[in-house]
């Protein structure tokens, strides 16, 4: 017979699970694999790694063993959430137990978004890349500019900005938004722009807010110290009506401003407002002058010129135009105090068409209050040429029968040297009909009642 030479390995030979013996010792459990976090509805496989002599298997979860679960591998299927848990094996031999660290299984939703219409995102929170069976998530509807918010659909509905879902399955919600809503518009009317007030003290804030197809549902108002970059919020209404007060107002140099949403979801910013807060003499104020800045006056420049002033902690001393100072005691023919106890100041000098031909003029105004303390502004307005206009349709006794739609039309100019047409309106018996912005200038007047 004829002798065979078997080489050894020096280390003992692993064999997998049911596999040769491992120089007869209890069973080694090397790794188990399929764990971690697996979406309801899909199949995973546990597999076991393990070396030793010929062994017993039982997989366990939770501590309890699993009827029938002695391979392997362990494979479960449709995943549920009731599947979740911490799996584990023990093995047995006849030279001993070993039992396994446990693994972790999970079982997750998915949770799908999409913009089915108009162009904008969809805020969610927590945003994670699968979801805990349970787990609350609030979606909120961020339209693009100047789009609108529809409704939610899918696996949520309704018309709120923000909405919570549960995730109890597998989510798919999708939003909708308007592409030919309006948005709104805003501006603060009040306080004025450079307006002063005593420190501490409380400053009342007035919109002008309106939205051309819908209604305005949210305001939030800021304000902002001169020297940072941080808004902060003073306070929130349902509604631009009425007057919104910051109170308590401390000292410093504050740009304020309000942020309008409507019924939609579409918003607006309106421009800042830079006001003062003081604890020293406040000064006086001009509240409005006529011609105003930005106004036209027409060749040859007849007109009155107006000052409107208060001093919110004294009196008014003198108004000055152009360097003309005028005082209260200059009586009634300059001097009077309006409704509201403002002083107002008429300057006549202007009335015998003081500017022949067209040009920018600035005035410069002056109000000093009791403690010497003055305020000036710059009026720059336009003294123009007045446009020309002619009704070219209808004619003169045209007739129509109601209810109808008549067509307006109008040749328009201005003294090329002097502007350009800004609009032109259309009049009705005194009342405003339309406007048209652009030549050929037209108006379609729909639904004309009989008169």
């Amino acid at each position: 017979m004829q002798a065979v030479q078997v080489d050894v390995p020096d280390e003992p030979v692993a064999w997998q699970t049911h596999g040769a013996p491992d120089h007869n010792r209890k069973p080694i459990v090397r790794a188990i694999t399929g764990d971690g976090t697996h979406l309801a509805g899909t199949t995973t496989l546990l597999e076991l790694d393990a070396v030793g002599t010929p062994m017993n298997i039982q997989w366990t979860k939770n501590n309890e063993p699993i009827p029938g679960a002695t391979q392997p591998w362990l494979q479960l299927a449709n995943l549920v959430p009731g599947q979740a848990g911490r799996y584990a094996v023990t093995l047995r031999n006849a030279f001993g137990i070993e039992n396994s660290n446990p693994v972790e299984v999970n079982v997750h939703y998915s949770l799908t978004t999409v913009v089915a219409a108009g162009e904008g995102a969809i805020g969610v929170e927590p945003s994670l890349p699968t979801y805990p069976p349970g787990t609350e998530v609030t979606l909120t509807a961020k339209p693009g500019e100047g789009l609108g918010f529809d409704n939610w659909e899918g696996d949520a509905s309704g018309t709120e900005e923000s909405i919570t879902i549960v995730m109890d399955g597998h989510k798919t919600v999708s939003i909708r938004y308007l592409s030919d809503n309006q948005p709104p518009t805003v501006a603060i009317v009040s306080p004025r722009a450079g307006q002063f007030f005593s420190a501490p003290g409380d400053v009342e804030i007035s919109l002008d807010a309106s939205d051309p197809d819908g209604s305005i549902t949210h305001v939030l108002y800021e304000r902002k110290m001169e020297g940072t970059d941080e808004w902060v919020a003073l306070g929130q209404a349902d509604s631009a009506d009425g007057v919104f007060t910051w109170e308590n107002a401390g000292e410093g140099v504050y740009e304020i401003r309000a942020t309008v949403t409507d019924n939609r979801l579409a918003k607006a910013v309106s421009e800042p407002v830079k006001i003062t807060l003081t604890t020293g003499n406040l000064p006086p104020v001009i509240v409005s002058t006529y011609p105003a800045e930005g106004d036209f006056v027409a060749v040859p420049g007849k007109f009155t010129f107006e000052v409107v002033a208060y001093d919110p902690d004294g009196d008014i001393k003198s108004i000055a135009v152009n360097g003309g100072a005028f005082y209260p005691a200059h009586g009634p023919t300059y001097w009077n105090e309006n409704d509201d106890g403002h002083s107002v100041l008429t300057d006549t000098r202007w009335k015998t068409g003081y500017y022949p031909k067209s040009s920018k003029v600035k005035f410069i105004v002056d109000v000093t209050d009791n403690q010497d303390k003055v305020t000036t502004l710059d009026v720059i307005f336009t003294v123009n040429h007045a446009p020309t206009v002619e009704l070219t349709a209808p004619t003169a006794g045209a007739e129509f029968v109601s209810p109808a739609t008549i067509s307006l039309t109008a040749n328009a100019s201005d003294n090329a040297a002097d502007g350009e047409m800004r609009h032109v309106d259309f009049f009705a018996n005194g009342e405003l009909v339309g406007r048209s912005t652009k030549a050929p200038y037209a108006h379609t007047w729909e639904d004309v009642e009989a008169g």
